[in-house]
């Protein structure tokens, strides 16, 4: 758990990645005292496409 300087408290961030429907894709949880735009780019290359095999 990180601790939060503007709220005074111990707390998680998550961030998280949703298609159009709402559905989730990728989800990240850290310390609170990250910062929102240190999160995008963990939470984009945690996104993986499944593909069936043999399939382009």
């Amino acid at each position: 758990m990180g601790y939060d300087g503007y709220k005074k408290v111990k707390r998680v961030k998550i961030s998280v990645l949703v298609d159009l429907e709402g559905l989730t894709l990728s989800i990240i949880v850290v310390p609170a005292n990250e910062k929102d735009s240190t999160l995008y780019v963990p939470t984009l290359k945690n996104f993986k496409i499944q593909r069936p095999i043999g399939s382009l």
